[in-house]
């Protein structure tokens, strides 16, 4: 995805204090005791997964609004369109 920095949110969850708090009680609340960097993998993919799924979706969100309002702004006449181009090109000229 462009413009949207996913690393960089990862890399801030992973570090986040309630993140790594939740993830470990989660951890020492299993059968099964991983080694340290496993479980620091296995996090790092968590919410890697998380994060590009909900840019996903939030992407999606995006689209479909310009969509919506695309279909709405060509269903007015010409004549209310022209007017609305000439105040939004001329800001605070009245």
């Amino acid at each position: 995805m462009q413009g949207v920095d996913l690393a960089g949110i990862t890399h801030k969850a992973i570090s986040d204090s309630d993140i790594l708090a939740n993830f470990n009680l989660m951890v020492t609340d299993a059968d099964i005791k991983p080694d340290s960097y496993v479980s620091k993998e296995v996090l790092y993919g968590i919410v890697k997964l998380y994060v590009r799924v909900r840019a996903f979706s939030v992407a999606k969100d995006v689209i479909q609004k310009y969509k919506i309002k695309n279909k709405q702004a060509k269903a007015k006449s010409l004549r209310r369109e022209i007017a609305r181009s000439r105040n939004d090109q001329q800001p605070g000229q009245e």
